[in-house]
This record gives C-alpha cells, sequence and structure tokens, in this order.
C-alpha cells in the first residue's frame, strides 16, 4: 500500500483546484483525548521545559496538573462547558496546562496578545465575554521583558464585562489596593496550593482575597476527585465544540476572534505532525521562541505536542536570539520553530560566532513567504540541517499547505508546499469569482476540517469570509502548478497598481534578496500624482557587506525585472519594524516613506525658493 508520505495531491488540470490526498483518517476527538492517549503511550518523555522557569515536565507530569487546574475551574471558580476562559501572558509554562484544562471541561480557551495596551485589552474582554481572565501580577518577572500586564489591567478595571467574575494572577504578587470592580481575585500558586491540600487531605486556609480562617463553612468548599462518573468526563465534551478563541486584525476593520473546535484544531496538527515527519520513530525536541498566545504558539506547539508526542523547549518569557541559540545547543533541540525575520538573526549570529550547530536537522517557519535567499543562506551556514518545513496557514485556518514529504531543498524553495491532508485548496479571479487556470494569479481558497467556525459574535464577518459553499477567503494571493505546489505572490491588499499594471511585492523582494550585500527587502506601494502608485522598497544590508546606493541598487534589477516593477524610492534601514507573530508592519513602513518623502519634497522647495527671496 502507498504510505501516505508519498501520495500526491489531485490537480483538476488545466485548472488551479487541489486536494491533499491522505490514507490517514480523520479523527473525531477533542484536545483532551490527545493528551490521554500520549500520557498512556509515553508518560516519561519531556513534554515541555521552560528553560527560564526552570521548569520540566513530562506527559505524566503535565497530565497531574491538567487534572489538578481542570478541578479547581470546574469545582471552585465554577466554569462551565462554554464559558472563556482569556489569558494574557508571554511563554510560560503555566499557558500549556491552563489551556489543556480548558479543553477537558469543554471551556474555550482565549490568548491574548502579551503585549496589548489598555484599550485593545478592554476591547477584546467586551468582545468574548471570559469568566475568568489569567494574567501576570504586580512584580510579575515578565513586567521588565514584555509588558506592564496589572497596570494595562487596572486601567480598565472600572469597565470589564460583566461575565467576568475571577482574576487569576499567574505570578508576582497580590496588590495592595483592589478595584472594587474586581471581587474576586486569586494567585495562580494559591489556587495550586489549595487543590494540593485537598489532595493531602490537609484542611488549611486559601492564601486569596476570598480566603477566611478555617472554619466548618470553609470545609464545605473542599474540592474531592472526580470520579469516572462526573458531569465533565470526556464523553461530555463534543469534539466539534469551540475549543479555542484566537484574535486576527483580518484585512480591514478591528480585530476579530476566530473560533476553532477539537476536531479542527486535533486533526489539523496530526496531519500537519505527520508530513513533517514527527511520527517517524525519531526524538522530536522543539525549540520554541516564537509567542505562545499566537496560534502558531498556541496550535502547532502546544497541541502537536500531544497529537504528535513531541517535547517543547520554551528559551525565554519573549524571544532573544542568544537565549534562543543557547536552548537549541544546551538542550539538544533537533528543530526551530520560527518565522522569517528570526531566521535571518540566526544567519547573522550563526555567523558572528562562527557555531556549528550539529543537533539541529530541522526548521518550522510560517507567518508569511520566506526569502529564497535566506533559505539558501541558512542551509549554507547550517549544514546539518536536514529539512526547511515552510508552511502556510491563517488564524482561521491554522495549516493550509505544508511541504511534499522527503522533497529536495530545490523544490521546496519557492512555494510553501501542497494542500494538508483532506485540505481542498482553489485559486479564483478576485473580480469574476471563477476559477483560474494552472500558473495563473488569483485569491487563494481553502475548504476542509481545517477551516474555523466563525468569528465569534460576529455573524456579518463570517459571512465575508466563508462563502455558502464552505470556502474560506485568506486574501492571499497565490499561483499553482501541475503538481499542485502553492506560490504565494502577496496580499491582495498589497498589490501595487502602477498605471494599470498589477505588481506583485514578493516577486521584487525575491529579485533583491538574490543580491549577496542585500539581507532583506520589503516593498510596498507608494501614492504617485500621475500613476496611482509607485514602487517603493526598504533594505537592510549584511553587516559584513559593502552598502550599496540607491543607483547601485536599481541598476542591479535592470534585466532581472520589467522596467516599471524596478523601485522608485528606495529606503535603506538596519532593522524593521516586526510584529509579535514575526510578520513585517508595511503600514508603518508606508507611513514612515510618506513622511520622508514630504520632507524631501519642501526641502526641494525651499532650495527653488530661496534664490527669490535673496534677490
Amino acid at each position: 500500500m502507498t504510505k501516505n508520505s508519498t501520495l500526491r495531491p489531485y490537480v483538476a488540470a488545466p485548472y488551479s483546484y487541489a486536494f491533499g490526498r491522505s490514507n490517514k483518517l480523520l479523527k473525531y476527538e477533542t484536545i483532551d483525548q490527545a493528551l490521554r492517549s500520549t500520557v498512556k503511550r509515553q508518560p516519561d518523555q519531556l513534554a515541555i521545559a521552560s528553560v527560564h522557569e526552570n521548569v520540566e515536565w513530562t506527559f505524566y507530569q503535565l497530565e497531574e496538573r491538567v487534572e489538578k487546574l481542570s478541578q479547581i475551574l470546574a469545582k471552585k471558580l465554577l466554569v462551565t462547558r462554554g464559558d472563556v476562559v482569556v489569558i494574557m501572558t508571554a511563554n510560560t509554562c503555566k499557558f500549556v496546562v491552563i489551556q489543556y484544562a480548558c479543553a477537558r471541561i469543554g471551556a474555550i480557551f482565549c490568548p491574548i496578545n502579551a503585549y496589548y495596551q489598555s484599550k485593545e485589552l478592554e476591547y477584546s474582554l467586551h468582545k468574548v465575554n471570559p469568566k475568568v481572565f489569567f494574567i501576570p501580577g504586580p512584580g510579575s518577572p515578565q513586567e521588565a521583558k514584555v509588558n506592564r500586564f496589572y497596570d494595562v489591567f487596572t486601567v480598565i478595571a472600572d469597565n470589564l464585562p460583566q461575565s467576568l467574575q475571577h482574576v487569576v494572577l499567574l505570578d508576582g504578587e497580590l496588590p495592595a489596593v483592589l478595584s472594587p470592580k474586581v471581587s474576586n481575585i486569586h494567585t495562580y500558586s494559591s489556587l495550586e496550593n489549595y487543590c494540593w491540600q485537598v489532595d493531602s487531605g490537609i484542611e488549611s486556609e486559601d492564601s486569596d482575597t476570598e480566603s477566611k480562617s478555617a472554619s466548618d463553612e470553609d470545609t464545605k468548599d473542599v474540592i474531592k476527585p472526580f470520579s469516572s462518573s462526573e458531569i465533565f468526563s470526556i464523553e461530555h465534551v463534543d469534539a466539534e465544540e469551540p475549543c479555542s478563541l484566537f484574535f486576527t486584525s483580518g484585512t480591514t476593520g478591528p480585530f476579530k476572534a476566530a473560533a476553532h473546535s477539537h476536531f479542527s484544531l486535533l486533526n489539523n496538527t496530526q496531519f500537519y505532525g505527520k508530513k513533517l515527519g514527527f511520527n517517524d520513530g525519531k526524538t522530536v525536541k522543539i525549540c520554541f521562541p516564537v509567542p505562545i498566545f499566537h496560534a502558531i504558539g498556541s496550535v502547532l506547539g502546544a497541541i502537536t505536542m500531544s497529537t504528535c508526542g513531541i517535547s517543547l523547549v520554551l528559551p525565554e518569557f519573549r524571544y532573544d536570539i542568544e537565549s534562543t541559540v543557547q536552548v537549541i545547543r544546551n538542550s539538544e533541540c533537533t528543530h526551530l520553530m520560527s518565522v522569517p525575520a528570526m531566521l535571518i538573526d540566526l544567519i547573522k549570529y550563526v555567523e558572528d560566532h562562527e557555531l556549528k550547530i550539529p543537533n539541529l536537522r530541522g526548521i518550522i517557519t510560517t507567518a508569511c513567504a520566506v526569502p529564497n535567499g535566506v533559505i539558501q543562506k541558512l542551509c549554507k551556514v547550517l549544514p546539518d540541517i536536514e529539512t526547511v518545513h515552510i508552511v502556510y496557514g491563517t488564524s482561521e485556518t491554522i495549516i493550509i499547505t505544508t511541504p511534499k514529504p522527503n522533497d529536495c531543498m530545490e523544490n521546496i524553495l519557492d512555494n510553501v508546499g501542497i494542500p494538508l491532508d483532506h485540505t481542498e485548496v482553489k485559486i479564483i479571479d478576485r473580480t469574476s469569482g471563477n476559477i483560474v487556470k494552472i500558473g495563473e494569479t488569483g485569491e487563494l481558497l481553502t475548504r476542509g476540517s481545517q477551516v474555523f467556525l466563525g468569528y465569534w459574535g460576529d455573524e456579518v464577518q463570517t459571512k465575508k469570509a466563508i462563502n455558502s459553499r464552505g470556502w474560506y477567503r485568506t486574501g492571499d494571493l497565490a499561483t499553482m502548478d501541475d503538481d499542485g505546489h502553492i506560490r504565494l505572490v502577496g496580499r491582495a491588499k498589497d498589490i501595487i497598481i502602477r498605471g494599470g499594471m498589477n505588481i506583485y511585492p514578493k516577486e521584487i523582494e525575491d529579485v533583491l534578496t538574490t543580491n549577496p550585500c542585500i539581507a532583506d527587502a520589503v516593498v510596498l506601494g507608494l501614492p504617485h500624482d500621475r500613476l496611482g502608485e509607485d514602487v517603493c522598497a526598504w533594505i537592510r544590508f549584511r553587516d559584513s557587506c559593502v552598502k550599496l546606493n540607491e543607483k547601485e541598487v536599481k541598476e542591479y534589477c535592470k534585466g532581472k525585472m520589467a522596467y516599471f516593477k524596478i523601485p522608485r524610492w528606495i529606503f535603506f534601514t538596519t532593522e524593521f519594524p516586526i510584529s509579535v507573530s514575526g510578520k513585517v508592519q508595511k503600514f508603518r513602513l508606508r507611513e514612515l516613506s510618506c513622511e520622508i518623502l514630504e520632507k524631501k519634497e519642501l526641502l526641494m522647495k525651499e532650495k527653488t525658493s530661496t534664490p527669490n527671496i535673496t534677490m
């Protein structure tokens, strides 16, 4: 029988439609069931290590903590099936415990960006109406490196959603003064101790703000271990129920919360892990510096951990290239989960320190397309790397495409792979809605179990995103070849229309990064009086190379692209503005470009007018 890893997708040539054929079946299971199965299969294997927290848990030890917290959520905080639990934190092992505890009792887990400020946090809380909110407390070690979480929270303490009944401080101290609007505030340690004390049969007082001296009344609230017949046994959580909400900005308007089911995330991660070879019997230990609150971290990290039985290693609360490399070497990580910007940092760090990392055999990168030159350079400075997996997806779908298993490096550099198992993709003309032919550019659509349930509490935006036939519109422009490989061209909103000609930024970026002196390039469109838009490029040079000037960059482009694609404006930088998910913030570069050009224009006017004044 043909192995799943060798199956080619079905392609409906000459049209751009492909389906990910598979011998692997869809599983109708919950995330909690996946964890339980892995604990039975490999209880003593490392599940998660948090280097900065000095924590290492096997799957059995993780399961113990998940069970205890699920009891606390259900019996002390009275979280029931369908309630939303929000967490706002950087990379910490407690995140994973809370995520799985929610899955066990049927609660909906919602991570919030750790860098949000008060207005963004207020909007998010009111959008999802949580019952419980986990957040670092005053004096948290995260304050110096990530955000002053509790200060951000207190600004909006008088305008919290009515649904919010409990605030749990992950670390730090209880504040001296509490807002009257926040009546039930706990520390994570007090909840954890409460559960341990119950298991040991010791009766003692709580240390949270609800605590009272031990009394007969207190003993009524003693938590006893659940029996198999209790209300939240796994049979009572349906695999198609929502389990996670991920905030996404989308293409326009305020950010929305994409709802995913257990069924969606479990199958997406099991197919993703299978394609990347996580089930081939080799030990897989992934260094994980990407934000765990993002869909990449919460799903491809924390859920893949149990669906594929892999180990995660968190280097720090937030990404830092030095700690990342140290962890890869000291913890003997076999893989690195990254975004393109991190790979560029890795190349520079390895070159500067003349390092060898023989244990690192695989790179997994997502979030956006990776310049070809970056991957080629990476393989030169780290020759022991066997695989580079460029996966593609969105917060609404997680993973849509992965590389073809065992494909050679040359075949993966210019594409994001083929459709994942049981996943449909097609490319349509944005104007007519008709499917385009192989090789033609259009918008990428996808359909299958990986597509989200909808935007939480927003039917209007859901109907805009998913059509009546179940196809999700990604907003990404792409092409497809005869073998079903998808090549990203850019975002629909990023198309540059110069004098009626469509220009795709990635095409220009790929040419620019072939220059040995250019480390990275970002191309965008700026307003032009006559043409409507014209091309602008921002360039970052390699530290060890001679810096080119604007004229030399344009000369390099000649003969490699049509004249109208050569950037009119070129700016140089040592660092790009990057979002926490690793994407270059083009809107900030666009604003800065306009400011620079406006100043230049004013200077030119001043120079031409000065002679008239002096005369």
